[in-house]
């Protein structure tokens, strides 16, 4: 018998300043603009000051100190301010829409855990030889209940060690679907986040990859060996191997709660 469960980016002319030319020349990139370009533009603005304060008489100084500090501030907002300001609002976006996508597979991972009833209820009628296993103290630590999911999950193991000594024992067919993988290198959207945020969302994400993990290699070799065995202690091994689930499937569902009360919390 066989139960499924889904747990699914010119200058032109010649400088005459050995140390314009330097500067002219170091390149480098900010938010993705070239910062030469900013240097030269301020040579620019440099030059044509210092040309016209020789040429004229020192009543037009002030006048002219006034056009220059506009045409260098005008510089300073092409060249800096305006790609600043996009990248920020830029990196805003990303980290909006990361947070949105994030709170869709929150949703998703709750339907799949189902509807909790009470850690009482539960030991009472339902689990009765489980009131003192890890996971529903974990659950009643954190103060929830105890969801669909760990319900028909324990009693599927359950039914799998009843029928140990049967020539084929019953096997359960355990699959989970989460959040898409992704690596979580230094351009990840996560590490921009507030700390805590970062925190919490990575508990989350290792919680669920060690479910999926975990679920492979249920069914996979060598594990899925010893419920094939002809031996019953091989087959018991099998079953506490997928009871170690319960437990992963507890603590991601701890990670989703609290990141979901952590991103509905008011900024």
């Amino acid at each position: 018998m066989r139960t499924t469960l889904n747990l699914t980016h010119a200058f032109k002319g010649k400088l005459q300043n050995d140390r314009f030319q330097s500067l002219a020349h170091t390149r480098y990139k900010a938010y993705g603009r070239p910062k030469s370009r900013l240097i030269i533009a301020l040579i620019g603005v440099i030059s044509a000051s210092s040309t016209a304060h020789a040429a004229t008489s020192p009543a037009t100084n002030h006048s002219l100190l006034g056009k220059f500090i506009i045409a260098l501030a005008v510089a300073i907002l092409v060249h800096a301010a305006i790609p600043a300001i996009k990248h920020f609002l830029s990196q805003r976006s990303i980290k909006k829409s990361y947070l949105a996508y994030l709170n869709a597979s929150i949703d998703s991972t709750l339907v799949r855990y189902g509807k909790e009833c009470s850690i009482d209820f539960a030991t009472k009628h339902l689990l009765p030889h489980h009131k003192n296993s890890d996971w529903i103290n974990a659950l009643n630590k954190a103060g929830l209940g105890v969801p669909d999911i760990m319900l028909s999950l324990s009693n599927a193991f359950d039914k799998t060690e009843a029928t140990l000594n049967d020539t084929q024992p019953y096997i359960p067919i355990v699959s989970y679907s989460g959040l898409a993988q992704t690596d979580l290198d230094h351009e990840h959207p996560v590490w921009s986040l507030p700390k805590r945020q970062t925190k919490v969302i990575s508990i989350y994400l290792l919680s669920q990859q060690q479910i999926l993990d975990s679920v492979k290699a249920q069914f996979e070799q060598p594990i899925i060996n010893f419920i094939n065995s002809d031996k019953l202690e091989d087959r018991k091994r099998w079953v506490n191997f997928g009871r170690k689930m319960l437990d992963e499937l507890v603590e991601h569902y701890i990670a989703t709660i609290e990141l979901k009360r952590l991103l509905n919390r008011p900024s």
